[in-house]
């Protein structure tokens, strides 16, 4: 085809073909970024939706293990509770043997010598104990001096002193029984 035109009609086409091409170039460019832009915004998108998912994952995960943490913790203090309160009762339901060494102990003259105390429970319910005491004594007095004593404690009854034990006069061994109600 032959074109007929003069020269600069031909420079004006030429360059309104190049401001044709510059503008289809800048616009696929442009176009280019937008898509570029859009794909990263969805890419941000998708992956802000799967750390917020993975955010409620985790702390329904935190609240389970919280959860579990604290009913272990539970189960630990009500046993420890159960153990306390189990103590609690055997030590309340215990007699108290310490007053009562403490009183033998006040009653026996000084120069007698325990070797061996009793203590068996009769009726637990009422704190009645069967005592039974061994030791040795240098003289018969000692011995009656400790047996009223002991009668003249309304705690104690049925004060035995077997008989062969005021045969002697001196240097004795003895046992003696007799029936007390402790304090709890």
């Amino acid at each position: 085809m032959i074109n007929l035109l003069p020269p600069i009609e031909k420079q004006n086409l030429l360059e309104e073909e190049k401001w044709k091409m510059i503008l289809i170039i800048a616009l696929i460019v442009f176009i280019f970024f937008i898509s570029l832009i859009l794909i990263f915004l969805s890419i941000k998108i998708s992956i802000s939706s799967q750390v917020e998912t993975q955010e409620v994952a985790l702390s329904q995960v935190e609240k389970e293990f919280n959860k579990t943490e604290i009913q272990n913790f539970q189960k630990e203090i009500n046993q420890t509770n159960q153990t306390l309160l189990k103590l609690n009762t055997f030590y309340q339901e215990k007699t108290n043997l310490t007053e009562f060494l403490e009183k033998i102990s006040n009653l026996l003259p000084e120069s007698l010598l325990l070797t061996q105390i009793s203590i068996s429970p009769i009726e637990k319910e009422k704190n009645k104990f069967q005592i039974s005491l061994s030791g040795q004594a240098p003289f018969v007095e000692n011995l009656l001096d400790f047996r009223e004593n002991l009668k003249a404690e309304s705690q104690f009854s049925q004060i035995y002193f077997p008989p062969s034990i005021w045969v002697e006069t001196k240097d004795i061994d003895f046992n003696i029984n007799f029936q007390a109600i402790l304090q709890k």
